[in-house]
């Protein structure tokens, strides 16, 4: 009798707790729903070299949605977005590209059909013959993990050419990571594991109950994003004030220090990049992801006005997002109307047309016949 009362009340506090819950859901839904977005994270730790960072959860499948629409990954086991493998041998007189960069490049908020990396390789196909693009892009990744992927794992697959979106917050994002620092002006190496929130990730994906809440809750997704943006934030805070100790940021204006610290990093990240890519025989495109402006459908360049230079002299190509997007400007929806306003499906679309044709043109020596020349190793002869 008294086990029985007791497993009563346990049923009541249950069934009291799940239609807290589920008020507490309908509530969120009711008031927020507009404005949260279901994005979980699959991220998990890679060893690449002496590097551990992170990349996509291998053989995932999960979805994204938002009031924009509802958006499915599938992840290959080498953790990129694709659903075919890419073993290390490249296939002969294959042109092999390899994206990288954030979210942006990962495609959040886009069909994966219709990134900007499946546009490239839609046109290179139809334009100079068989072509491979691999989309190795992170949500959250900075330039220095996408160095640390190119220098110690991308160059495995024997690639021809490197595309880097380069989105502004990549300027925050290699602070927060400090895998380098810039001493006596030089980049240094200063640390080799970055992995944020990966353990508390393997666990939230490795049980399906939770792992089903991220793609339908509301209030779960609320929550989670709720916390991982305060860490994020908190984290950056932190990173730019041990920099300020360590660096003595003495300029009058402490944030102009910062700032500038923070674009002489990436410029020298991307010299390094590129240094890698030519010691490799590839050559780098840097995709200026753009970001959002003043008004809805206007933008800005990604890429620092001071950096523009450097950029260019340290790539094969550099394609400035006004230059792809100036006359669609107030015509097209450049972002996603809502959620995290990532770039539209449009603009994945312009941005990989654009980089498809400088590497048609600039990178490839083509024949009569509009195919790619290779060297008897697969290699495509490049122009520079």
């Amino acid at each position: 009798m008294e086990k029985r009362s007791i497993h009563k009340k346990l049923f009541t506090l249950a069934a009291s707790l799940l239609l807290c819950c589920l008020m507490l859901e309908l509530g969120v839904r009711l008031t927020l729903g507009d404005r949260i977005v279901l994005y979980p994270r699959f991220h998990a730790r890679a060893e690449y070299g002496p590097y551990t960072i992170r990349r996509l959860r291998p053989n995932a499948r999960f979805r994204h949605t938002s009031r924009d629409g509802s958006w499915n990954f599938v992840i290959n086991s080498r953790g990129f977005r694709a659903t075919r493998e890419y073993p290390y041998a490249k296939p002969a007189g294959c042109l092999r590209v390899i994206c990288v960069g954030d979210s942006h490049t990962q495609g959040f908020e886009c069909r994966q059909d219709m990134t900007y990396s499946a546009v490239i390789e839609r046109y290179l196909n139809r334009h100079c013959g068989t072509t491979e693009v691999v989309n190795a892009g992170v949500s959250g990744f900075s330039t220095a993990e996408a160095l640390v992927f190119v220098e110690n794992e991308a160059f495995r697959y024997h690639p021809d050419v490197i595309v880097l979106g380069f989105f502004a917050n990549d300027l925050d994002d290699n602070i927060r990571a400090d895998l380098f620092r810039m001493e006596g002006g030089a980049l240094v190496p200063h640390r080799f594991e970055y992995i944020p929130a990966v353990g508390i990730l393997d666990v939230l994906d490795g049980c399906p109950p939770l792992r089903w809440l991220g793609q339908h809750s509301y209030l779960y997704s609320h929550l989670f994003n709720t916390a991982w943006n305060w860490k994020k934030t908190r984290h950056l805070k932190y990173a730019e004030h041990a920099m300020e100790e360590e660096y003595a940021v003495k300029q009058e204006d402490t944030n102009a220090g910062i700032a500038l610290y923070k674009q002489n990093l990436a410029r020298a990240l991307v010299e390094r990049l590129y240094a890698v890519c030519r010691s490799n025989n590839m050559a780098l495109v840097i995709l200026d992801i753009p970001q959002l402006g003043d008004g809805d459908h206007s933008f800005q360049s990604s890429i620092p006005a001071d950096l523009r230079t450097s950029f260019e002299m340290h790539s094969d190509v550099l394609i400035a997002s006004d230059a792809v997007l100036r006359d669609y400007d107030g015509i097209a929806d450049l972002f996603v109307p809502h959620g995290q306003r990532h770039i539209s499906e449009i603009t994945h679309m312009l941005l990989g047309v654009a980089a498809a044709k400088a590497i048609e043109r600039q990178i490839i020596v083509s024949r009569p016949n509009g195919t790619a020349t290779a060297d008897p190793t697969g290699r495509i002869q490049r122009t520079r």
